[in-house]
């Protein structure tokens, strides 16, 4: 995934933290989305609440791949 996101011309930051929530990503403002890679609630998120876009690795395929 960091090689996929690198050769898109963009910067990938790991961060580890239990269930993501708006707070907690709201604390990375530079972050212009987030793949959620750690377990499969990623489609349970509601990204309404969030500032940036949470997105699973499939959609993360996809959307660098272009």
């Amino acid at each position: 995934m960091k090689n996929l996101i690198k050769t898109a011309g963009k910067k990938s930051y790991t961060l580890v933290m239990g269930r993501p929530n708006s707070a907690k990503l709201a604390n990375f403002p530079e972050c212009e989305v987030f793949v959620y890679v750690s377990c499969a609630q990623t489609a349970l998120l509601d990204s309404k609440e969030f500032l940036a876009p949470v997105i699973t690795p499939f959609e993360a395929v996809l959307a660098f791949s272009r």
